[in-house]
């Protein structure tokens, strides 16, 4: 009897050992499973949150962005294109001859862009006004590339405000650019990005933001200069301050897209 009561207390020692070690694996299993899932959760969101940044459209010439900052949106096509000389592969356009209705797929903002760019001096003013001084306001710019893949400097496609210095911004990186003209690659143009350009100082009044092609670089045909397509500018300040087009000048230009209706 005492021999079976031996037995039977290793045996349930054994049992209880076998226990506590299945539960220690499986839990551990459990944890290292759930440091999976976290980290691929968090991957996720950073390359949603990417995505957002470089592209984000809007029809609406001022966004609320809900932390005391608002984004105003001005649009190329409404600028003064009267002295833009354009070039294509095979042709050249003039002024508003230069906008293009977004048929491409690109997501332009308001649907139209400003391509054909593609010659030293070529440059975009647009007119806005500020209802106060604004130090520090954001600027980005929408825009895209046709034909290949290009990294442009500053230095390349100068961006002044008020005829000050240009500013020094980071190289606008256009990747994954089909080869090819838009308008003779069945259709396909890269969609537009948002590139930040850097901090800006705004007088209280008229401000004139200007984009300005300074180079020479040959692309391919009658294209004379290398040159980004143009969907918009964009400024982001804070809340208090309110941006438009400066209107006493007749800006925005509204009447440039009359031929496509």
């Amino acid at each position: 009897m005492k021999k079976n009561t031996k037995f039977l207390t290793l045996l349930l020692a054994f049992s209880a050992l076998v226990g506590c070690t299945f539960f220690a694996t499986a839990c551990g299993d459990e944890e290292a499973s759930s440091e999976t899932s976290t980290s691929s959760v968090t991957e996720t969101t950073e390359s949603e949150e990417e995505s957002s940044e470089t592209d984000t459209s809007s029809d609406d010439e001022a966004v609320d962005n809900g932390d005391g900052t608002t984004t105003y949106s001005f649009e190329a096509e409404y600028v003064d294109l009267t002295y833009i000389s354009g070039h294509g592969y095979s042709n050249e356009v003039e002024g508003v001859g230069c906008i293009v209705r977004d048929d491409y797929g690109a997501n332009a903002s308001n649907g139209y862009f400003v391509g054909y760019l593609y010659e030293e001096g070529n440059e975009l003013e647009f007119y806005i006004y500020s209802d106060q001084a604004v130090s520090g306001a954001k600027l980005y710019l929408r825009a895209t590339m046709e034909y290949q893949d290009y990294t442009m400097s500053w230095q390349e496609f100068e961006i002044t405000v008020n005829d000050g210095d240009p500013i020094e911004y980071r190289d606008l990186n256009f990747s994954n650019v089909q080869s090819g003209m838009f308008s003779m690659n069945g259709g396909y143009l890269r969609a537009f990005s948002d590139f930040t350009i850097g901090s800006i100082d705004l007088e209280a009044g008229v401000n004139v933001v200007k984009l300005e092609v300074t180079n020479d670089t040959t692309m391919v045909g009658t294209a004379r200069a290398t040159a980004p397509i143009v969907d918009c500018i964009k400024i982001k300040t804070d809340s208090s301050v309110t941006l438009s087009w400066d209107e006493d000048d007749g800006y925005p230009l509204e009447s440039n897209l009359s031929r496509f209706s």
